[in-house]
């Protein structure tokens, strides 16, 4: 093994240990499926941007959701201490369906 690999290796070490996670058969397939590798997934769980409580009836019970940078979306089981699965993090701006019709009040006094 390579300097460069076995310090490599510690790093990623150091990074499962902050985050204090496993990461699930499903979750590594999802990630390497979305462009992430361990350590875009570990760091989002170690240092996240927003961390959130997941609704149950979506997601699961006692599942967390800790998001970071353009990274990922990472949905851990809190009990188990796992990551489930990873997600992109998207941002979807919404706009009304129509364009609103535009009123103008008449000045003060002004008759009508």
């Amino acid at each position: 093994m390579s300097r460069r690999e076995a310090r490599r290796r510690r790093a990623l070490a150091r990074l499962y240990l902050r985050a204090a996670v496993d990461l699930s058969l499903h979750a590594v397939e999802r990630a390497a499926e979305h462009g992430y590798s361990d350590d875009d997934v570990l760091l989002a769980v170690a240092s996240p941007e927003q961390s959130y409580t997941c609704p149950a009836e979506q997601y699961g019970p006692d599942r967390r959701m800790y998001q970071r940078a353009g990274v990922a979306v990472v949905v851990v089981d809190e009990r188990l201490r796992q990551v489930v699965t990873v997600l992109p993090r998207v941002q979807e701006r919404w706009e009304h369906p129509a364009p609103l019709p535009r009123t103008t009040m008449p000045p003060e006094g002004a008759h009508q």
